[in-house]
């Protein structure tokens, strides 16, 4: 939803394992934020259609430079959200013809999954990834008889992003900073809010009671909360909260200066003080306290399955 992502590898069929990673790109692209923009209807134009199937021509030319021979893709929340979505997969498949197929979320959940099992191993039987991206967040929580249970929201990082500028009176292209900490904290009240309209059925209430206190967590949060963490990855609620106070706390110009890498990229949808304030939101909302966030480079993204 905010990104369109390539990896090259070289595959084994037969185990059904990706054996050697080649190269990894990825181009910028807002879908979330256009279809947040309310005067697009939900609808992707011609133009940002065109805009998207050239991009996507483009890693296509640099997979075959690698040596790719087979091409396989997957659309996920804005391509949900959009009216015209599976309208505008067709029309990539027909230009670019590289097998894009529309994944529920909780088949992009088992993405994340299957993709953290593969870097930290089985350690926990009863394991659980929370993958949170531009558009939606997947909670997978596996038990031990194997079986899978998935909490699904189609909100994510553009939402938060999204919700702070309505607290603040903004317009949806404005940045949102300054920020104060009543706002910050509104934030977060406003996204617990946003996920206890949708109450949690049995069968996730049942999984989460036997969720351990830490989470791994991929997507949008683990590119830039680790930051204020100073590279730290294990962080629990109570930190995470101090760390924020902190940011806060400085001028904007410092924070401007700290993060001039990452916001000429990904500021849209990638702003650390929306990712925290949804990372806390869901802290509260699914009762975990402890998180550990995974960050190996762009192949370990959670549409990725390695």
């Amino acid at each position: 939803s905010g990104s369109i992502r390539l990896l090259v590898a070289d595959y084994d069929p037969v185990n059904n394992r990706m054996v050697h990673s080649v190269y990894t790109d990825k181009i910028y692209c807002k879908l979330a934020k256009y279809l947040s923009d309310r005067k697009n209807n939900d609808i992707f134009s011609e133009t940002m259609m065109l805009d998207v199937i050239d991009k996507v021509q483009h890693l296509k030319g640099q997979a075959i430079q690698k040596g790719a021979i087979k091409f396989s893709a997957i659309a996920t929340s804005a391509f949900r959200q959009a009216k015209n979505g599976r309208d505008f997969i067709n029309k990539i498949n027909e230009s670019a013809k590289i097998n894009l197929r529309l994944v529920t979320q909780q088949q992009e959940g088992l993405c994340a999954f299957y993709s953290v099992e593969n870097i930290v191993g089985h350690q926990n039987l009863h394991s659980a990834v929370l993958d949170i991206g531009g558009g939606s967040l997947q909670l997978t929580v596996r038990n031990d008889v194997n079986d899978f249970t998935f909490v699904t929201r189609e909100l994510g990082a553009e939402f938060a992003k999204n919700t702070m500028l309505r607290i603040q009176g903004k317009d949806i292209s404005e940045s949102i900073y300054p920020v104060s900490k009543t706002d910050f904290f509104s934030l977060k009240s406003a996204i617990v809010s946003k996920l206890r309209a949708t109450k949690l059925s049995d069968l996730e209430k049942n999984a989460l009671h036997s969720l351990s206190t830490e989470l791994y967590v991929v997507g949008t949060c683990k590119n830039l909360i680790p930051t204020i963490f100073h590279g730290a990855n294990k962080i629990n609620t109570q930190k995470l909260i101090e760390n924020v106070i902190e940011h806060l706390n400085q001028y904007e110009k410092t924070i401007n200066a700290l993060y001039s890498h990452k916001l000429s990229e990904s500021a849209d949808t990638q702003f650390i003080l929306s990712n925290a304030a949804l990372l806390l939101a869901l802290g509260e909302y699914l009762g975990v306290e402890h998180f550990t966030l995974l960050g190996f480079g762009d192949n370990t993204h959670g549409i990725i399955l390695q």
